[in-house]
């Protein structure tokens, strides 16, 4: 601790605060040593915490000192008098605090083809054909993250990492790509009044949950087909003909494929439906990365 005797008593205290990874956000560091703007000085209540100095300690940039100031302030007399007799009636004696992280979560719906019954049985028509348009709701669990970031580039680096992705590894109760991070949003937020206020920006990050991941079931149909250099089907063939129809024309609606370019036959059916491309798999439209070092965890 030191003291300058000049314009009233001036107090700074400086703490070592270390982190897990490189880049912590500031406002982060100087929440961790638990002293918020307008904290009153342990030795002298009518100090207060009136400004924040951070600096790494070493090139690690693990270690950072924090640093901070304390101005003495003048007090009403009936604030005077309240506080000996062990009341804190000072609004200013509250200190703002820089929020910290939070979760929230429920559920939202989504429609989704209903192929199936609760008991797994197909979904038909007295013929045995499905219906194309049915379709039936489906809970999503969703989650909201808010967290705060001391500038604009840091909150931006962190939408940027994370948005339109889905988790690379198991978080949140998930397996690998089922939770999405489907959008965020922001704003400007200030702490304290006048020359001690903080500025920071606050962020929240909004995912959803899809049981068996967000791979696209593209099916493996069109109108044309691999043929060799005599135009017939073949599956090593460098070209493409079209799909022709029981009366030799183009057919003019798409035709399963049998995963190697070439039409199905028999043709797809109720019985013989058209498959899902890349061996049932389908197609992921989103990267992904791993949230726990950008967003921590709910659980």
């Amino acid at each position: 601790m030191t003291v300058d005797v000049g314009n009233g008593y001036e107090f700074s205290r400086s703490f070592t605060v270390q982190v897990d990874l490189p880049g912590t956000p500031l406002l982060q560091i100087v929440n961790a040593i638990g002293i918020g703007l307008w904290a009153p000085h342990p030795e002298d209540y009518f100090s207060k915490a009136q400004k924040f100095d951070v600096k790494p300690r070493g090139s690690s940039l693990l270690l950072y000192e924090v640093t901070v100031h304390y101005k003495k302030v003048e007090e009403k007399n009936e604030d005077r008098q309240e506080q000996k007799h062990g009341n804190n009636p000072n609004p200013t004696s509250n200190p703002a605090q820089i929020p910290k992280p939070t979760w929230s979560g429920g559920t939202t719906s989504s429609n989704v083809p209903f192929t199936e019954d609760a008991e797994g049985k197909k979904v038909t028509n007295s013929a045995g054909v499905p219906f194309p348009d049915a379709e039936k709701k489906v809970p999503t669990p969703t989650l909201t993250h808010t967290r705060t970031y001391p500038s604009y580039n840091a909150m931006q680096s962190a939408v940027g990492r994370i948005v339109g992705r889905v988790n690379s590894v198991a978080w949140a109760g998930g397996d690998v790509g089922e939770w999405l991070c489907e959008s965020s949003k922001w704003s400007w937020k200030t702490e304290g009044q006048g020359d001690a206020s903080l500025r920071y920006l606050e962020c929240s990050f909004d995912f959803a949950l899809q049981e068996g991941g967000w791979a696209q079931k593209l099916l493996d149909v069109g109108y044309q087909q691999r043929v060799d250099n005599d135009g017939n089907p073949n599956a090593g063939g460098a070209k493409l003909g079209a799909i022709l129809g029981g009366d030799g024309k183009p057919v003019k609606e798409p035709v399963g494929l049998n995963g190697n370019g070439i039409a199905m036959v028999p043709a797809p059916s109720p019985g013989n439906p058209p498959l899902v491309i890349n061996g049932g798999k389908g197609a992921m439209p989103y990267k992904s990365t791993n949230f726990q070092p950008i967003v921590g965890s709910p659980v």
